[in-house]
């Protein structure tokens, strides 16, 4: 099997795993006949799978697993927390097993090991219907040279008829060929497994120092061509058939709305003419139709997320003795597959916290008159061109007058400065900023949400925190559906382009005079009727030379950090951009946030709001006039 097609069952196992463990973690909610028989069959087809693709360890394990949750479903074992424990322990195991065995891979990984290595002589024989079924015999010869070196091959021809007998679609050859390798006989044979009934296979091991017989001339070599070496892994998104149907129907018409435009060019009438302007509106529909369907071909539901982090709580809840129900709402709104992985990481620390420092004892919680089990809530739902997730629990709750006590040891605030709810809870964000009295005993919240929030912010999210003393807290998280594609508004600094997303531009002003001002320490600002805001040049911060030192549009955008003004020679257009990421050696900026290539050709940098307006500090009340 080559190593493209081994990656890809891999990844279906391991989505299997992933099926055979949400199950289970619903076995503690609802142990049902119903429930109990879709676990089994999980875990019978992992056990059906493995094995056939020659995992012995991982089949063994899949094996115990099956059987435990047929007694099980027979009524032989009760259906316990502690099975359900043990059951989940064994997934990870097969995981583990899947993950570091590979599939029909692993073999060509242990080439290096001297002391096992063999010479395998392997003759291959296929159905004469081979190619009309679509099998590929060099394929099978290349999965055999991935598991190690192909010592010499031939091919033999004896079995050819005469050439007005002979059937261009039937397969004659008998292949041979001797592979060094450390994989053993079973090894190779598994590689078959799929086809078995479809050829003649015969595998011998030969002495080390053998003489392979001669190839006759004209043979083929069925090693692996020079230059291509194995594929690396393949990241994989599964993809509903719909999707893919609508794609090929909106490329099908596309096709025809590009024909209409050459026939009519053809025929040279002008762009004036009322033909060739419908023509053209409806090739631009359909490209923005085409765009929206390979966007939603990267949307994953956030099932496996939700269903990871479920696992976690219940992993933890029992290291810390705490009895702790999840509720999950919303696991089926999707979101861009980079976006969903880049949340994990904020998600699971916010449910650490939730678990350790929210979440009470069943003793602290019977005191307090709350039921014993905990609950915290993971929900998703999706919005215009957002997701909003959220982590709530009923716990501790936020402890403010604790916050405060901290602030001011710390000295972010004083003694006697009145401070608000809302700003209070903003120094939860401070690095390192914390309320526990000891290591593991935290009583409020804080650790780590500096980098909770940083991390949502670099995915151009929002971050808001609720929730009152012995009433629970509540955290959201705002992120956009995708990272690729965004609306933008083109600015030009110069001879230079530069892009901010529309969704974070309030406001365009042209400045009056007087109204843009210095502060002493030489910063702008431009005047506004709510108060001033930090003015930027983001051609001069760039680099890029402008046209108006004095002029110009300044562009109000709006980040987590506050208004900022960008100064900017002139608004050229609004589009839908396709985000290119750069590579490190073209950043010139930290504040660049990616590239896009534009309607008229050129390229232009996309600028990272939030960075920008981050790096800026607020103006102080005393402004001097720049005339």
């Amino acid at each position: 099997m080559s190593s493209t097609l081994a990656e890809s069952f891999r990844e279906e196992l391991l989505t299997l795993l992933g099926t055979l463990e949400s199950s289970l973690l619903g076995l503690d909610g609802r142990p049902d006949q119903e429930h109990l028989d879709e676990v089994f069959r999980a875990a019978h087809n992992i056990k059906s799978a493995t094995a056939m693709m020659g995992l012995r360890a991982a089949s063994e394990t899949a094996h115990h697993l099956e059987t435990e949750l047929d007694e099980m479903r027979s009524g032989r074992r009760a259906v316990e927390r502690a099975a359900v424990t043990r059951l989940l322990e064994g997934v990870d195991r097969l995981r583990a097993q899947v993950q570091e065995g590979g599939v029909a891979v692993s073999a060509a990984e242990e080439v290096a090991a001297p002391s096992s290595v063999r010479r395998v002589c392997v003759q291959l024989m296929l159905a004469e219907d081979a190619r009309i079924t679509a099998l590929d015999p060099l394929g099978l010869l290349y999965a055999l040279a991935d598991f190690g070196v192909v010592v010499s091959s031939r091919t033999d021809d004896t079995r050819l008829p005469a050439l007005d007998e002979l059937d261009p679609e039937a397969m004659y050859l008998r292949f041979e060929l001797v592979l060094e390798t450390s994989a053993t006989i079973d090894d190779l044979r598994s590689t078959f497994l799929f086809v078995e009934d479809r050829i003649e296979l015969l595998l011998e091991e030969v002495q080390a120092d053998g003489r392979p017989a001669a190839a006759p001339a004209g043979l083929e070599s069925a090693s692996e061509p020079e230059g291509e070496g194995r594929r690396p892994g393949l990241e994989t998104i599964a993809v509903g058939v719909r999707r893919i149907d609508a794609l090929v129907e909106l490329a099908a018409e596309l096709s025809i709305a590009t024909t209409q435009i050459e026939l009519l060019r053809a025929e040279a009438v002008p762009e004036t003419d009322g033909r060739m302007e419908v023509a053209c509106g409806d090739l631009r529909r359909l490209s923005s139709r085409i765009q929206e369907a390979a966007m939603a071909m990267r949307l994953v539901p956030m099932t496996s997320t939700f269903a990871l982090l479920q696992r976690y709580v219940r992993d933890q809840s029992l290291r810390l003795g705490k009895d702790v129900v999840v509720d999950i709402r919303g696991a089926q709104t999707e979101l861009d597959k980079s976006v969903a992985a880049r949340l994990f990481d904020p998600l699971k620390h916010l449910v650490r916290n939730a678990l350790d420092h929210g979440l009470e004892t069943p003793a602290e919680r019977r005191a307090a008159g709350k039921s014993e089990a905990g609950r915290i809530l993971l929900s998703a739902r999706q919005g215009q061109g957002e997701v909003l997730l959220v982590v709530e629990d009923d716990g501790r709750g936020l402890d403010l007058d604790r916050v405060r006590e901290v602030a001011v040891r710390r000295g972010v605030v004083t003694l006697d400065e009145p401070v608000s709810e809302a700003a209070l809870i903003q120094t939860l964000f401070l690095p390192g900023f914390t309320t526990s009295a000891e290591v593991g005993e935290l009583s409020g919240r804080g650790v780590g949400l500096d980098v909770v929030r940083r991390n949502v912010l670099e995915l151009g999210g929002e971050l808001h925190v609720e929730g009152a003393h012995g009433q629970g807290c509540r955290v959201s998280l705002t992120v956009p559906m995708t990272l690729a594609v965004l609306d933008g508004l083109v600015l030009r600094c110069g001879q230079e382009q530069i892009v901010v997303p529309v969704d974070d531009v309030r406001q365009l002003v042209r400045p009056a005079v007087g109204q843009r001002a210095r502060l002493p320490d030489g910063h702008e600002v431009l005047r506004l009727a709510e108060g001033p805001v930090p003015l930027l040049r983001p051609g001069e911060l760039l680099g890029f030379s402008t046209d108006s030192p004095r002029g110009g549009v300044a562009v109000l955008v709006v980040s987590p950090a506050g208004v900022v003004a960008l100064l900017v020679d002139e608004v050229v257009s609004h589009e839908q951009i396709l985000l290119k990421s750069l590579h490190r050696s073209l950043r010139i900026s930290d504040l660049i946030l990616g590239a896009a290539v534009l309607g008229n050709g050129r390229v232009a940098l996309v600028l990272d709001v939030a960075k920008l307006a981050s790096k800026e500090r607020r103006p102080e009340p005393s402004v001097a006039a720049i005339p």
